[in-house]
C-alpha cells in the first residue's frame, strides 16, 4: 500500500492571510527623495538629442507665430519635427518671419542630409541651445561629453531671443560659430550684434562644459538686414549656417567674413519650400493661390 509523501517543513506554504515581507533598503542618515526630484533627474540623464527632438520640433518662438495655431495640418514629418501648414505659411509669405520649428527642420536637414557624412560638424537645435542657460552645470557636462561635442571641431548655434529679452525689442534670430582648430568663437548677426548680451550669457554656461576657457569671441561681419526687412533674421541664418559648414569644410578654417549675396537670401525661401517638397512635404496653397481662387470663386 502507498503512502503519499508529506510535504517537508522546508516547503511549507505561507499561512492564509499572512505577507512575506520584502527587506527594504535603508534611509538611515538620508534625506528621502521627493518623486518631482527623481523625475528631474531622470529627465537630465537622458541623451541630449533624445531630450530636445519633441521640445525642437513643437516649439515655435522665433521671429514668426508659434503657439496656439488655429491650423494644426501637417505639411511634412522630418527627423522628429512636424512643420504644420502655418509653418510652411511663413515661408511663403514674402514678409514673413521664421519660427522655431522652421529652424529646426532645416537644421536636422543640413545634419542627416546635405552634411551626413561630415561628422566634424554639428548643428545643434534651438531647443537644445535656448535651454543651457537653465541646466545645471554638471549635468551639462556630462551631457556634453557622452555626446562627444566637447571633441567636434566646428558646432553651429543657432540664437534666438524673445522680444523685450536682452534689451531687444523684437524676436531676431543670429548664429554662433565655435571652431575649435582656431580657439574661436565666431558671431555672425544680420542686425549690427543684436544678440552680444546673448551670446556672453551663453558663452558663460558653455565654456566649462566645452572647454572653451581659452577660445577667443569674434564678431563677424555679414550681410545686413534692410530696413524693409524686419523679420528676416531666419531667412539670414539659414544662409549663414550653409555658407559657414560649407567654407570649413572646404577651405578647412573659418572666416570672420561671410560673403553672402543678397540675392542669396531673397531666395532662400523658394529653395526651402523646394526642399519640404522633395522630402515628401505638402505645401499649403500659395497666398497668390488663394487670391486667385477667391475671384474665381467671386465671378461664378
Amino acid at each position: 500500500m502507498r503512502t503519499t509523501k508529506q510535504p517537508s517543513a522546508a516547503r511549507k506554504q505561507p499561512l492564509a492571510g499572512s505577507s512575506i515581507q520584502k527587506p527594504q533598503p535603508t534611509t538611515l542618515g538620508r534625506k528621502p527623495i521627493s518623486a518631482g526630484r527623481i523625475k528631474v533627474q531622470q529627465q537630465q540623464e537622458q541623451p541630449l538629442q533624445a531630450r530636445f527632438r519633441k521640445m525642437g520640433s513643437e516649439g515655435g518662438s522665433g521671429d514668426g507665430p508659434g503657439k496656439g495655431e488655429k491650423d494644426r495640418l501637417v505639411s511634412l514629418h522630418f527627423q522628429g519635427i512636424s512643420l504644420l501648414h502655418t509653418d510652411v505659411k511663413l515661408l511663403q509669405n514674402v514678409g514673413g518671419g521664421l519660427n522655431e520649428r522652421l529652424v529646426a527642420f532645416y537644421f536636422a536637414y543640413l545634419q542627416s542630409r546635405r552634411y551626413k557624412a561630415q561628422s566634424d560638424v554639428y548643428f545643434m537645435q534651438p531647443a537644445l541651445v535656448k535651454s543651457i542657460r537653465q541646466m545645471d552645470q554638471r549635468v551639462l557636462k556630462r551631457q556634453m561629453r557622452e555626446s562627444g561635442l566637447h571633441e567636434k571641431k566646428f558646432i553651429l548655434l543657432p540664437l534666438c531671443s524673445q522680444t523685450g529679452a536682452f534689451h531687444v525689442d523684437h524676436e531676431h534670430w543670429s548664429l554662433l560659430f565655435i571652431a575649435r582648430p582656431e580657439g574661436k568663437i565666431f558671431y555672425y548677426d544680420s542686425l549690427d550684434n543684436s544678440h552680444k548680451n546673448l551670446v556672453g550669457s551663453l558663452l558663460h554656461a558653455l565654456r566649462i562644459p566645452l572647454a572653451l576657457s581659452e577660445f577667443r569671441l569674434v564678431v563677424g561681419r555679414c550681410l545686413q538686414q534692410a530696413h524693409d526687412e524686419e523679420h528676416q533674421s531666419g531667412i539670414h541664418l539659414m544662409c549663414m549656417a550653409d555658407h559657414v559648414a560649407d567654407y570649413v569644410l572646404r577651405c578647412g578654417y573659418a572666416s570672420s567674413s561671410l560673403l553672402i549675396a543678397r540675392d542669396d537670401v531673397q531666395g532662400m525661401r523658394t529653395v526651402v519650400l523646394q526642399l519640404i517638397q522633395c522630402l515628401g512635404g505638402i505645401l499649403p496653397p500659395s497666398p497668390q493661390q488663394s487670391g486667385r481662387c477667391r475671384k474665381m470663386t467671386s465671378r461664378s
